[in-house]
């Protein structure tokens, strides 16, 4: 057995020592009643607006890699990626910024240093759809019809310049 499917048992034997450490601290009796009271079809638009967005952001890390590398990693290698990056988060809070470039280093021998940046330049991208949305949100105020009038076509208008960039 080589190193990286050393690493890759470790970090699933670790996965499921926090799924089943989180399981046993979570009220299921609980959980049961909101997926209930959910109902189906709330839950299921709920999985395809994540599964959405994990593509979305797969596709983005596709194309900073592409940029930043000149190497072109394949859809389902960032889409697990993704779901990586948010594992390591819950185990180690903070730092799921190395994951992703971790991966990268592995599985496409492409060097840490060069693929670290880029992670940044992803929680970068993630930090300006915040505030736009942020923005966004704040136009729609209520009792503040009039910004929102004037507020939301500079926002689109700034989106369009930055996208345009």
């Amino acid at each position: 057995m080589n190193g990286g499917r050393i690493i890759n048992l470790i970090l699933l034997i670790i996965g499921i020592g926090i799924l089943i450490f989180f399981l046993s601290t979570v009220d299921l009796i609980s959980v049961k009643e909101g997926i209930e009271t959910a109902g189906p079809n709330i839950l299921f638009v709920l999985i395809v607006l994540l599964l959405i967005n994990i593509s979305i952001k797969a596709y983005r890390w596709i194309i900073l890699v592409r940029k930043t590398t000149n190497t072109s990693i394949r859809f389902g290698f960032s889409f697990l990626s993704i779901f990586a990056g948010v594992s390591s988060g819950s185990l180690l809070p903070g730092r799921n910024e190395a994951t992703k470039p971790l991966l990268l280093k592995y599985h496409y021998k492409l060097p840490f240093s060069k693929t670290m940046p880029t992670a940044f330049m992803e929680k970068a991208f993630d930090f300006i759809a915040l505030i736009v949305l942020f923005l966004i949100a704040l136009a729609y105020i209520p009792g503040k019809s009039t910004l929102s009038v004037y507020f939301l076509p500079v926002i689109i208008v700034g989106i369009l310049l930055v996208l345009g960039q």
